[in-house]
C-alpha cells in the first residue's frame, strides 16, 4: 500500500449480506431494500434524503458519515453533501465539487464505483485505503443508487474509517509473512535531527526482533530495534519522504542469535506516507543464495561455451583449410593430366628429332649427301622446333597460372593485382578438370582494367567454389551449358561487382535460404561436402570485408554476386 497505490476491494451488493459484519453498513442497506419502488426500479430520492431535513429519526445518525452525489450528464458527479465526520478524518469538504476535482489516484476509483453503479443500478460495498489523514485509514463504503424525479441517478454513500490498528488490517499485516513498520519522523533529542518512531510492527517484525508489539511500538528505532539499524531502513525512509517515492533496495545484515545465526539478505522497501514511512522487509536470502548458485552455474556454462565456440573457431579453421588443401589436389590432378599431353608430344617430337639427327649423320660421314637432302633435314627442324615451342608454352603458361593460384590460395598474402589476371588464372587451372568430364563453356568477361588491393588467393578460392559448384550442380548436360564471369567497379563507392552467372537447372527456394549454410549440400554422399559456399560466405563477409549474395531461378540458371571494396579493408 502506497500514497499513489491504493488498496481496493469491491463487493456487489447480493454478498454483502454474508459477508460484512458492520451494522450500520447493513442497516442502511436493509433501509433502502425496504424502500418501495414507484415507477422506477430503484427507490425515489426523496424517501431515503439523509442530506435534507427533516431526517426520519433511526436514519439521523448516519447523517455525519455520509456523502450525497448526483450524476451527471458529462459522466462526472457532484457532491451535494459531504458528512462532518468524512471531513474531519480526510480534512477535506467536496461540498459543491466534483468527483473528478478530488485528485490523485483514488478520484479514477471512486468514478469507476460510481459509474458501476449507475449502469448495475444495484449497491456496491468497497475497501480502500487513503492516507489523507494524520493516521493511516482504510475507508469503508457503501453506494446506494436512487433515482432523481427528472430521471437522474442520485448516489447516497455511507463512508466509515478503520484505524490502521484495527481488526481487518490486523488480520491483513499480521498474517504477512514480511515484517512490516509503520515508522513516523519525529522531533531527536539531538537539536537539529529527526529521529524515526515505530508506530505499528507486525507480528513478523515482532518474531524478527525477538521482543513483543510492546517494547517496539510507540519507542524509537534505535530502541526499539537496535540490531535492525543496519539495514539502513531508516535512512532510506529519508529518501522516501524527500523524492515522494517509494523506494526499494537489497540490504545485507549481520549474523545474529534471532537469525539462527547466519547473515541474512532483505529486501528493504519504503513507502512515504504523510510525516512518515511504511516499511517492508522480505527476507531473500534463499533467492541470493539460488541467484549466485545460478551465477555460477552461468560462468561455468559461459565458460564451457567459450571453450566450445574456441574448438568450433579452430575446427572451423581446419575445415577452410581442409578444403583449400582438397581443392588444390583436384588442381594438381587436373593439371598433371593436362601436362600430359604436351609433355608427351615433346618427348614424342624429341624421339623423332633424334631419329632423323642419325640418319643426318650417316649421310654427313658418307658421299651420299645432297642439297636436297639437307634442305629437307632443316626444314624438318623448323618445323620440330616450332611444334616443341608452342607445346612447351602451353604447359609453362599452365604451370604459371597453376604456380600463381597455389600460392595465392595457401597464404593470405596482400598485393595490388587485376582482376581479369585473378579470374584468368583461376580458369586456366580448373580447365583441365572441367574438360575431361563436360562441354561446359566457360567464359572470362571480366574488364581488363579493374585493378584491386586486397587479397588475391582468398577471391581465387571464392571463384574457385563458385565456378565448381556451377559446374557439379547447375548443369544435366544441355549443348548450350554456359557460364560466365563478369563484373563492374562502382567508382562513386570503390566497391567491385563481380558475377558468377550460369544458364542450368537453377535452384528452389528452399535451396536458396540455406545455400550458405555449412554441411548443406543436396549431393550428399556424392561428392559434395557442404563446405564450399560456406566457406565462400566466410571469406567474402570477413577477410574480404565484403558481401556473397545469390539469385536462382528452377528451370532459368543461378547468379552468385560477391560484392567486395576494390581496397580491402585492414586485417585484424
Amino acid at each position: 500500500m502506497t500514497a499513489e497505490t491504493p488498496f481496493w476491494h469491491r463487493m456487489v451488493w447480493d454478498e454483502i449480506e454474508s459477508v460484512v459484519s458492520n451494522a450500520d453498513v447493513l442497516a442502511l442497506l436493509f433501509a433502502w431494500q425496504a424502500l418501495p419502488r414507484r415507477n422506477a426500479d430503484l427507490p425515489d430520492v426523496d424517501d431515503f434524503a439523509l442530506h435534507r431535513e427533516p431526517v426520519a429519526e433511526p436514519l439521523r445518525l448516519y447523517v455525519p458519515k455520509v456523502m450525497v452525489l448526483d450524476a451527471l450528464d458529462d459522466g462526472d458527479f457532484k457532491y451535494l453533501h459531504y458528512g462532518v465526520e468524512i471531513s474531519r478524518h480526510s480534512q477535506i469538504n467536496m461540498t459543491g465539487k466534483r468527483v473528478s476535482e478530488f485528485g490523485g489516484v483514488l478520484a479514477p476509483f471512486f468514478l469507476d464505483c460510481y459509474r458501476s453503479v449507475q449502469a448495475q443500478r444495484r449497491p456496491l460495498y468497497t475497501l480502500h485505503y487513503s492516507d489523507r489523514a494524520s493516521s493511516v485509514f482504510t475507508w469503508e463504503r457503501l453506494i446506494l443508487p436512487l433515482q432523481r424525479a427528472d430521471g437522474g441517478l442520485t448516489l447516497v454513500v455511507y463512508n466509515q474509517p478503520l484505524e490502521m490498528r484495527a481488526h481487518l488490517l490486523d488480520a491483513v499485516l499480521d498474517g504477512s509473512h514480511d515484517a512490516i513498520l509503520a515508522l513516523r519522523r519525529v522531533v531527536g533529542e539531538v537539536p537539529g535531527r529527526t529521529d524515526w518512531m515505530v508506530l505499528v510492527a507486525n507480528k513478523t517484525m515482532c518474531e524478527l526482533a525477538d521482543a513483543g508489539t510492546a517494547k517496539i511500538e510507540g519507542r524509537p528505532v534505535a530502541q526499539a530495534l537496535p540490531r535492525w539499524q543496519a539495514l539502513g531502513f531508516a535512512d532510506l525512509c529519508e529518501r522516501a519522504l524527500a523524492s515522494a517515492h517509494e523506494l526499494e533496495e537489497e540490504r545485507f545484515i549481520a549474523a545474529h542469535p534471532s537469525l539462527d545465526g547466519e547473515g541474512r539478505w532483505f529486501s528493504v522497501y519504503c513507502a512515504p506516507l504523510q510525516e512518515g514511512c511504511l516499511v517492508r522487509l522480505s527476507d531473500i536470502t534463499e533467492a541470493k543464495v539460488r541467484e549466485q548458485q545460478l551465477e555460477k552455474r552461468v560462468a561455468e556454462r559461459t565458460e564451457e561455451l567459450s571453450n566450445m565456440l574456441a574448438l568450433l573457431k579452430r575446427s572451423q579453421e581446419e575445415l577452410v583449410d581442409s578444403e583449400k588443401l582438397a581443392s588444390l589436389g583436384s588442381l594438381v590432378a587436373g593439371v598433371s593430366h593436362e601436362l600430359n599431353t604436351p609433355i608427351g608430344n615433346v618427348l614424342m617430337l624429341s624421339s623423332t628429332l633424334q631419329d632423323r639427327v642419325a640418319e643426318f649423320s650417316d649421310l654427313v660421314n658418307g658421299t651420299e649427301l645432297k642439297r636436297a637432302e639437307l634442305q629437307r633435314f632443316l626444314s624438318f627442324l623448323g618445323e620440330v622446333s616450332a611444334l616443341q615451342v608452342s607445346t612447351i608454352r602451353k604447359a609453362a603458361d599452365l604451370i604459371t597460372s597453376f604456380k600463381q593460384v597455389a600460392v595465392d590460395q595457401t597464404s593470405q598474402r596482400r598485393r595490388d593485382f587485376l582482376l581479369h589476371d585473378v579470374v584468368e588464372d583461376v580458369l586456366n587451372t580448373l580447365g583441365p578438370t572441367m574438360k575431361k568430364s563436360s562441354a561446359v563453356q566457360i567464359r572470362n568477361a571480366v574488364p581488363s582494367n579493374i585493378g584491386c588491393d586486397g587479397f588475391p588467393g582468398p577471391l581465387g578460392q571464392v571463384i574457385t567454389n563458385l565456378v565448381q559448384n556451377s559446374f557439379t550442380h547447375g548443369f544435366t548436360g544441355g549443348p548450350d551449358d554456359a557460364i560466365t564471369l563478369q563484373a563492374t567497379l562502382d567508382a562513386a563507392s570503390g566497391w567491385v561487382h563481380l558475377q558468377v552467372m550460369d544458364n542450368g537447372v537453377g535452384m528452389e527456394l528452399g535451396v536458396v535460404s540455406r545455400i550458405f549454410d555449412p554441411f548443406f549440400t543436396t549431393r550428399l554422399g556424392q561428392g559434395g561436402s557442404g563446405l564450399g559456399l560456406a566457406i565462400s560466405h566466410r571469406i567474402v563477409t570477413s577477410l574480404l570485408g565484403g558481401k556473397l549474395t545469390v539469385e536462382s531461378t528452377p528451370g532459368q540458371g543461378s547468379c552468385f554476386t560477391v560484392a567486395f571494396p576494390a581496397k580491402a579493408p585492414t586485417q585484424l
